[in-house]
């Protein structure tokens, strides 16, 4: 018999709280409401959620109004028609010219694209070339002779 009553109370302390129950969707409503009190307050909700969107949808505006207002475009299912064909158009010119793009290969060879380096860091290494180019010719002519002795060298003769 204590066995019984030792499982009994292990049975009682393991199971869930009344507020498990509700999260779980095992037990509707609140502590202390009848069932049929809650059958009701549901049926209610659901009738006023169908009475709410039946009066949205009352009131909604006419699809000629929408038309006017320029929120729907054209006759019904016409619009949709005619987007549906202007995206196959795009969509067909843009396959063109992706046909007719030159290739990578094509690209190297005339000089717009650079070996494995992306355009921006390509446009850099540019820059800088042109600056050490420019700093050599600098430092070049910086390290000329100078005229007069050019001229006393006679390398140079004044006229």
């Amino acid at each position: 018999m204590s066995a019984r009553r030792d499982t009994l109370n292990h049975r009682l302390i393991a199971r869930p709280t009344y507020d498990e129950l509700v999260e779980a969707g095992i037990v509707k409503g609140q502590r202390g409401v009848a069932p049929r009190n809650i059958e009701a307050s549901e049926r209610l909700q659901k009738s006023l959620h169908r009475d709410s969107l039946g009066q949205q949808l009352a009131s909604r505006p006419a699809y000629d109004e929408l038309v006017a207002a320029g929120i729907a475009k054209g006759q019904r299912g016409v619009a949709a028609g005619q987007e549906q064909l202007q995206r196959r158009l795009l969509s067909d010119d843009l396959d063109h010219s992706l046909a007719r793009r030159p290739s990578v290969d094509e690209l190297r060879n005339s000089g717009i694209m650079k070996d494995n380096v992306s355009g921006k860091l390509a446009a850099q290494a540019d820059q800088l070339k042109k600056r050490q180019l420019s700093d050599q010719l600098k430092n070049q002519l910086n390290r000329r002779a100078s005229l007069d002795l050019l001229l006393e060298m006679g390398y140079y003769r004044d006229q």
